[in-house]
């Protein structure tokens, strides 16, 4: 039985808080185990909007960066910060907006913020395995949840569903037997991002393992999240899928042993699991037609459920768009006022956003801000790949969460990473402008650590330099 919002939605956003707070106050990089998980539950405070601990969680280090000055000054968030508060106030100018500008733009410093954070803290050895295990624990917790909603709904147990608003909550059965999972996440569609990205940490933690038993017991867990997240039957995520192989077999001649490792594995599915097999690939089927017939007939259709048609019509009409963008959050006024009811925003005035990540930043910010994620997401990847296993393990994980972003919102996980990522790349650059720190005198230095005592040897003085 599916059930909904409730008082637990309080205790768990609470609950975030407070850890975030204490790791905060006592040990900052190890709230980079806890990041991915915290901005991918789907529990929230109906407040105004609804306060997520992904959305109240960057808040927080907002703050504590601003009572410790602890502000990582990179050019690249910088950049964004610009970008962010030109198109904020072009939205505003527009005047027909109302708070919706400056609302949205926090969302966009939120990703910045995360992106900041990960930059800081991801750095060297200890860095790169807390950030990897944080996203093996976004993927075990979304993973096994999956796993229980499945067996909740055979047995008539209680499970939390999909949550659509305080009011409103769905289960996850299509096609008679067929169950889609989502997690703790708000939707199966953006479940796959998490599982993906989760399974790909723990292939990382596995090959670090000295031990035979819990390599292969993780190289397990990595294989059934995987498997798991095709339980979501979300066409977005499997093409998303398919375009991603072969991008990341490119990225590392070594890409081979794992493409073999997941053909053994869905030839034993073939062998062992036959007819759930067929019966999986049959429904799924059922699902790619109705999401063909749905792009074939675009704005033709009955009713048009996905913005991205309305936004694609738009752009061919006002390809100027691409460049301007039409300013901090009012896209939804946009296209409400040239395509009508449904378009934008719906009958009763709720705000119909747009899935495709890189259709809503050209709206939002234009070209600036998609160059800066997209393009400087390529580059990153480009770079990362280089620095050994664990490079091209995030090179692969940012490559994926990029393409899924064309599909469905995924930025917040896809910041972390690429914060990751430019920690791992720009770490001796850090670490050299940096350095003068370590000649500051003896006292000032030492009272520096005892400050923040459970920090790395050698990485305070990275997380606190103001330079890229």
């Amino acid at each position: 039985m599916p059930t909904g919002f409730g008082i637990i939605d309080y205790i768990v956003v609470i609950a975030s808080l407070v850890l975030a707070s204490y790791l905060l106050t006592t040990r900052p990089q190890r709230l980079l185990l806890f990041l991915p998980t915290l901005v991918t539950i789907d529990f929230f405070i109906p407040f105004l909007s609804q306060l997520t601990p992904g959305r109240l969680v960057p808040l927080l280090i907002a703050a504590w960066w601003g009572f410790t000055w602890r502000l990582p000054m990179k050019r690249w968030l910088l950049t964004g910060v610009g970008i962010v508060i030109i198109a904020t106030l072009f939205g505003m100018l527009m005047g027909d907006s109302g708070a919706r500008p400056g609302i949205r733009a926090v969302s966009y410093l939120n990703l910045l913020i995360l992106l900041g954070f990960s930059w800081q803290f991801a750095t060297g050895k200890t860095g790169n395995r807390f950030l990897f295990q944080g996203f093996a624990l976004a993927g075990v917790v979304h993973g096994f949840y999956s796993v229980y909603q499945i067996l909740a709904n055979r047995l008539g147990l209680p499970y939390r569903g999909i949550v659509y608003s305080a009011d409103e909550t769905g289960g996850g059965m299509i096609f008679g037997e067929a169950f889609r999972v989502n997690g703790l996440a708000d939707e199966p569609k953006r479940l796959g991002l998490i599982l993906l990205a989760g399974a790909i940490a723990l292939v990382y933690l596995a090959l670090c393992e000295r031990g035979f038993m819990k390599r292969y017991l993780w190289h397990g867990v990595a294989v059934m999240i995987f498997l798991i997240s095709f339980l979501t039957y979300s066409a977005s995520y499997l093409v998303a899928v398919v375009i991603w192989v072969p991008v990341a077999m490119l990225l590392s001649s070594q890409s081979w042993k794992y493409v073999i490792g997941l053909s053994l594995v869905a030839g034993a599915l073939m062998v062992f699991m036959g007819d759930t097999v067929r019966l999986y690939m049959e429904n799924q089927q059922l699902l790619m037609e109705r999401r063909e017939m749905e792009m074939d007939q675009g704005l033709d259709a009955q009713k048009v459920y996905r913005q991205e048609f309305f936004a694609g019509e738009y752009l061919r009409e006002s390809p100027m768009t691409v460049l301007t963008g039409v300013g901090m959050g009012r896209y939804y006024e946009v296209l409400n006022l040239n395509y009508g009811a449904g378009a934008g925003i719906d009958l009763w005035g709720g705000l119909l956003p747009l899935n495709s990540q890189p259709l809503e930043v050209i709206f939002d910010t234009g070209l600036p801000g998609f160059l800066l994620v997209y393009v400087g997401g390529i580059v990153l990847i480009w770079k990362v790949r280089r620095k050994g296993r664990a490079g091209y393990l995030l090179a692969a994980l940012i490559a994926f969460e990029l393409i899924q972003s064309l599909f469905v919102q995924s930025l917040p996980l896809l910041m972390i990473a690429m914060g990751g990522g430019a920690a791992m790349v720009w770490a001796h650059c850090d670490a050299k402008a940096g350095s003068g720190r370590l000649k500051m005198p003896g006292k000032r230095q030492a009272a520096g650590r005892r400050g923040h005592p459970t920090e790395p040897a050698g990485e305070v003085p990275v997380a606190m330099t103001g330079q890229s």
